[in-house]
Protein backbone atom coordinates (compact mmCIF):
# COMPACT_ATOMS: atom_id res chain seq x y z
CA UNK A 1 0.00 0.00 0.00
CA UNK A 2 2.75 2.41 0.99
CA UNK A 3 4.66 1.51 -2.20
CA UNK A 4 1.66 2.41 -4.39
CA UNK A 5 1.25 5.74 -2.62
CA UNK A 6 4.94 6.56 -3.01
CA UNK A 7 4.75 5.69 -6.76
CA UNK A 8 1.70 7.94 -7.20
CA UNK A 9 3.39 10.82 -5.35
CA UNK A 10 6.55 10.43 -7.47
CA UNK A 11 4.52 10.52 -10.71
CA UNK A 12 2.63 13.62 -9.57
CA UNK A 13 5.92 15.37 -8.67
CA UNK A 14 7.44 14.60 -12.09
CA UNK A 15 4.38 15.97 -13.94
CA UNK A 16 4.45 19.13 -11.78
CA UNK A 17 8.18 19.60 -12.49
CA UNK A 18 7.69 19.22 -16.25
CA UNK A 19 4.86 21.78 -16.22
CA UNK A 20 7.07 24.27 -14.38
CA UNK A 21 9.88 23.80 -16.91
CA UNK A 22 7.54 24.22 -19.88
CA UNK A 23 6.04 27.33 -18.33
CA UNK A 24 9.50 28.84 -17.78
CA UNK A 25 10.51 28.10 -21.37
CA UNK A 26 7.35 29.70 -22.76
CA UNK A 27 7.99 33.01 -20.97
CA UNK A 28 11.61 33.40 -22.04
CA UNK A 29 11.42 32.72 -25.77
CA UNK A 30 10.27 35.84 -27.60
CA UNK A 31 10.82 36.64 -31.29
CA UNK A 32 13.02 39.65 -32.00
CA UNK A 33 10.44 40.99 -34.41
CA UNK A 34 8.00 41.61 -31.53
CA UNK A 35 10.46 43.79 -29.60
CA UNK A 36 9.89 47.51 -29.24
CA UNK A 37 11.56 49.53 -32.03
CA UNK A 38 14.88 51.19 -31.36
CA UNK A 39 15.83 53.55 -34.17
CA UNK A 40 19.38 54.59 -34.90
CA UNK A 41 19.84 57.97 -36.57
CA UNK A 42 23.21 58.91 -38.03
CA UNK A 43 24.79 61.16 -40.60
CA UNK A 44 26.59 64.48 -41.00
CA UNK A 45 24.84 67.82 -41.33
CA UNK A 46 27.33 69.41 -43.68
CA UNK A 47 27.35 73.19 -43.33
CA UNK A 48 29.09 73.63 -46.66
CA UNK A 49 26.78 71.67 -48.94
CA UNK A 50 23.24 70.43 -49.39
CA UNK A 51 21.20 68.30 -49.52
CA UNK A 52 22.07 66.30 -46.41
CA UNK A 53 20.83 62.86 -45.38
CA UNK A 54 19.98 61.12 -42.10
CA UNK A 55 20.24 57.33 -42.18
CA UNK A 56 17.64 55.53 -40.06
CA UNK A 57 17.49 51.87 -39.06
CA UNK A 58 15.43 49.84 -36.58
CA UNK A 59 18.21 48.01 -34.72
CA UNK A 60 15.73 45.44 -33.36
CA UNK A 61 14.87 44.16 -36.83
CA UNK A 62 16.82 41.37 -38.51
CA UNK A 63 19.35 42.34 -41.16
CA UNK A 64 18.08 40.76 -44.35
CA UNK A 65 16.57 42.10 -47.60
CA UNK A 66 13.00 41.36 -46.51
CA UNK A 67 13.06 43.09 -43.11
CA UNK A 68 15.01 46.14 -44.30
CA UNK A 69 12.86 46.75 -47.40
CA UNK A 70 10.18 48.77 -45.58
CA UNK A 71 10.62 51.35 -42.82
CA UNK A 72 7.24 52.85 -41.99
CA UNK A 73 8.36 55.99 -40.17
CA UNK A 74 7.85 59.72 -40.56
CA UNK A 75 10.65 62.19 -39.93
CA UNK A 76 10.39 65.95 -39.36
CA UNK A 77 13.38 68.32 -39.30
CA UNK A 78 12.78 71.62 -37.45
CA UNK A 79 14.92 74.75 -37.21
CA UNK A 80 14.36 75.78 -33.57
CA UNK A 81 15.36 79.40 -34.31
CA UNK A 82 12.82 80.04 -37.08
CA UNK A 83 10.51 77.10 -36.10
CA UNK A 84 10.35 76.13 -39.79
CA UNK A 85 9.80 72.41 -40.26
CA UNK A 86 10.48 70.09 -43.17
CA UNK A 87 8.93 66.64 -43.66
CA UNK A 88 11.80 64.46 -44.85
CA UNK A 89 11.50 62.10 -47.79
CA UNK A 90 12.93 58.58 -47.56
CA UNK A 91 15.56 57.90 -50.21
CA UNK A 92 16.13 54.14 -50.30
CA UNK A 93 19.55 52.83 -51.37
CA UNK A 94 20.38 49.13 -51.73
CA UNK A 95 23.79 48.25 -50.31
CA UNK A 96 25.10 44.69 -50.06
CA UNK A 97 21.56 43.32 -50.65
CA UNK A 98 20.21 45.38 -47.73
CA UNK A 99 17.90 48.38 -48.01
CA UNK A 100 19.19 51.55 -46.33
CA UNK A 101 16.79 54.38 -45.56
CA UNK A 102 18.27 57.85 -45.98
CA UNK A 103 15.97 60.77 -45.19
CA UNK A 104 16.75 63.80 -47.35
CA UNK A 105 17.10 67.34 -45.93
CA UNK A 106 16.57 69.79 -48.77
CA UNK A 107 17.22 73.06 -46.94
CA UNK A 108 20.79 74.28 -46.29
CA UNK A 109 22.10 73.79 -42.76
CA UNK A 110 22.84 77.04 -40.91
CA UNK A 111 25.63 77.89 -38.48
CA UNK A 112 25.00 78.28 -34.74
CA UNK A 113 21.52 76.74 -34.89
CA UNK A 114 19.62 74.09 -32.95
CA UNK A 115 17.74 71.54 -35.05
CA UNK A 116 15.18 69.08 -33.66
CA UNK A 117 14.74 65.75 -35.46
CA UNK A 118 11.47 63.93 -34.72
CA UNK A 119 10.70 60.35 -35.72
CA UNK A 120 7.38 58.51 -35.40
CA UNK A 121 6.45 55.06 -36.68
CA UNK A 122 3.11 53.47 -37.58
CA UNK A 123 2.71 52.03 -34.06
CA UNK A 124 2.91 55.45 -32.45
CA UNK A 125 6.48 55.10 -31.18
CA UNK A 126 8.17 58.50 -31.02
CA UNK A 127 11.73 59.68 -30.50
CA UNK A 128 13.62 62.93 -31.04
CA UNK A 129 17.00 64.58 -30.68
CA UNK A 130 18.40 68.10 -30.90
CA UNK A 131 21.54 68.64 -32.97
CA UNK A 132 23.50 71.87 -32.40
CA UNK A 133 25.54 73.23 -35.30
CA UNK A 134 28.83 75.06 -34.79
CA UNK A 135 29.57 78.69 -35.37
CA UNK A 136 31.66 79.43 -38.44
CA UNK A 137 35.29 78.69 -37.63
CA UNK A 138 37.66 81.64 -38.04
CA UNK A 139 41.24 80.62 -38.84
CA UNK A 140 44.47 82.61 -38.96
CA UNK A 141 48.06 81.44 -39.54
CA UNK A 142 50.98 83.22 -37.88
CA UNK A 143 53.13 83.20 -41.03
CA UNK A 144 53.01 81.94 -44.58
CA UNK A 145 56.68 80.85 -44.74
CA UNK A 146 58.88 79.09 -42.16
CA UNK A 147 62.32 77.54 -41.93
CA UNK A 148 62.81 73.87 -41.13
CA UNK A 149 62.95 74.39 -37.35
CA UNK A 150 60.66 77.42 -37.11
CA UNK A 151 57.27 76.84 -35.54
CA UNK A 152 54.15 78.25 -37.16
CA UNK A 153 50.86 78.70 -35.29
CA UNK A 154 47.29 78.16 -36.41
CA UNK A 155 44.62 79.99 -34.40
CA UNK A 156 41.01 78.82 -34.63
CA UNK A 157 38.17 80.68 -32.94
CA UNK A 158 34.52 79.82 -32.21
CA UNK A 159 35.57 76.38 -30.96
CA UNK A 160 33.35 75.55 -27.97
CA UNK A 161 34.96 72.35 -26.71
CA UNK A 162 33.32 72.67 -23.28
CA UNK A 163 29.85 72.49 -24.87
CA UNK A 164 30.68 69.21 -26.60
CA UNK A 165 32.05 70.34 -29.95
CA UNK A 166 35.07 68.58 -31.45
CA UNK A 167 37.88 69.78 -33.67
CA UNK A 168 39.79 67.20 -35.74
CA UNK A 169 43.06 68.45 -37.23
CA UNK A 170 45.85 67.03 -39.39
CA UNK A 171 49.12 68.32 -40.81
CA UNK A 172 51.14 66.84 -43.67
CA UNK A 173 54.54 66.96 -45.30
CA UNK A 174 55.53 65.32 -48.55
CA UNK A 175 58.22 62.63 -48.63
CA UNK A 176 58.99 60.34 -51.56
CA UNK A 177 56.30 62.26 -53.49
CA UNK A 178 53.61 61.11 -51.04
CA UNK A 179 51.71 63.30 -48.59
CA UNK A 180 52.13 61.99 -45.03
CA UNK A 181 49.36 63.09 -42.65
CA UNK A 182 49.33 63.01 -38.86
CA UNK A 183 46.75 64.13 -36.26
CA UNK A 184 49.45 64.58 -33.60
CA UNK A 185 50.08 68.09 -32.28
CA UNK A 186 53.37 69.69 -31.29
CA UNK A 187 51.82 72.66 -29.45
CA UNK A 188 48.25 73.07 -28.20
CA UNK A 189 46.59 75.77 -26.08
CA UNK A 190 42.85 76.24 -25.56
CA UNK A 191 41.18 79.30 -24.02
CA UNK A 192 37.66 78.41 -22.88
CA UNK A 193 36.81 82.08 -22.19
CA UNK A 194 37.34 83.10 -25.81
CA UNK A 195 36.71 79.65 -27.36
CA UNK A 196 40.07 79.90 -29.10
CA UNK A 197 42.38 77.00 -29.92
CA UNK A 198 46.01 77.61 -30.91
CA UNK A 199 48.06 74.80 -32.48
CA UNK A 200 51.68 74.80 -33.59
CA UNK A 201 54.26 72.77 -35.52
CA UNK A 202 57.57 73.17 -37.30
CA UNK A 203 58.38 71.15 -40.44
CA UNK A 204 60.94 69.04 -38.60
CA UNK A 205 58.65 68.35 -35.61
CA UNK A 206 55.95 67.13 -38.02
CA UNK A 207 58.47 64.64 -39.36
CA UNK A 208 59.29 63.55 -35.80
CA UNK A 209 55.60 63.08 -35.03
CA UNK A 210 55.18 60.97 -38.16
CA UNK A 211 58.07 58.68 -37.24
CA UNK A 212 58.24 58.63 -33.41
CA UNK A 213 59.80 55.16 -33.17
CA UNK A 214 63.57 54.98 -32.41
CA UNK A 215 63.74 52.35 -35.14
CA UNK A 216 62.44 54.78 -37.79
CA UNK A 217 64.47 57.92 -38.32
CA UNK A 218 62.46 61.06 -39.17
CA UNK A 219 63.00 62.43 -42.65
CA UNK A 220 64.93 65.72 -42.38
CA UNK A 221 63.23 68.78 -43.77
CA UNK A 222 65.87 69.16 -46.49
CA UNK A 223 64.76 65.83 -47.96
CA UNK A 224 61.07 66.66 -48.28
CA UNK A 225 59.87 66.40 -51.87
CA UNK A 226 57.72 69.56 -51.58
CA UNK A 227 58.54 72.86 -49.88
CA UNK A 228 55.08 72.92 -48.34
CA UNK A 229 53.17 72.00 -45.17
CA UNK A 230 49.45 71.30 -45.43
CA UNK A 231 46.95 71.80 -42.61
CA UNK A 232 43.28 70.82 -42.49
CA UNK A 233 40.54 70.75 -39.87
CA UNK A 234 36.97 69.58 -39.37
CA UNK A 235 34.84 71.36 -36.77
CA UNK A 236 32.07 69.07 -35.47
CA UNK A 237 28.93 69.97 -33.51
CA UNK A 238 27.09 67.91 -30.91
CA UNK A 239 23.74 66.41 -29.90
CA UNK A 240 22.24 67.82 -26.73
CA UNK A 241 22.39 65.39 -23.81
CA UNK A 242 24.51 62.82 -25.66
CA UNK A 243 28.07 61.62 -24.93
CA UNK A 244 30.00 61.31 -28.19
CA UNK A 245 33.49 60.83 -26.80
CA UNK A 246 33.67 57.68 -28.95
CA UNK A 247 35.25 58.40 -32.30
CA UNK A 248 33.05 58.05 -35.35
CA UNK A 249 33.72 57.53 -39.01
CA UNK A 250 33.39 60.11 -41.72
CA UNK A 251 29.67 59.32 -42.06
CA UNK A 252 29.28 59.64 -38.25
CA UNK A 253 28.43 55.97 -37.83
CA UNK A 254 29.72 53.90 -34.91
CA UNK A 255 28.99 50.41 -33.63
CA UNK A 256 26.44 50.91 -30.89
CA UNK A 257 22.97 49.64 -29.97
CA UNK A 258 21.33 53.01 -30.65
CA UNK A 259 23.27 55.53 -32.70
CA UNK A 260 22.26 59.14 -32.27
CA UNK A 261 25.04 60.75 -34.27
CA UNK A 262 23.47 63.50 -36.34
CA UNK A 263 26.24 66.07 -36.09
CA UNK A 264 27.10 69.22 -38.00
CA UNK A 265 30.52 69.63 -39.57
CA UNK A 266 32.55 72.34 -41.25
CA UNK A 267 36.00 71.94 -42.83
CA UNK A 268 38.90 74.22 -43.76
CA UNK A 269 42.55 74.09 -44.79
CA UNK A 270 45.73 76.14 -45.08
CA UNK A 271 49.21 75.89 -46.63
CA UNK A 272 52.51 77.04 -45.15
CA UNK A 273 55.60 77.28 -47.34
CA UNK A 274 59.06 76.11 -46.27
CA UNK A 275 61.89 78.56 -46.96
CA UNK A 276 63.46 77.63 -50.30
CA UNK A 277 66.96 77.93 -48.84
CA UNK A 278 66.44 74.61 -47.05
CA UNK A 279 66.29 72.87 -50.44
CA UNK A 280 69.34 74.48 -52.01
CA UNK A 281 72.29 72.20 -52.67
Amino acid sequence: MNGKMRKKQTTTFLIFTVLICLSACDTTIEPIADSDPVYSMSGPLDLQRSPNYIRVHNVNSLLNPETTRELDVQMVFTNLTTMESELLRDSVVVFDNLYTHNFKIERPIEYDTRYRIDIEDHRGFRDSLVSVTTKETLMSVSTDTVTCNERFYVELTNIDLDAGERLDTEVAIQTSNTWQWTPRRDFEEYNSDTNTLVLGWSPNTISSLLWPSPFEMPVPCEEFTRDLVQFRFTHIGYVEGEDHSQQAGEDFSISSVQQRLVLSRYSGEAEIFIDDEAFED
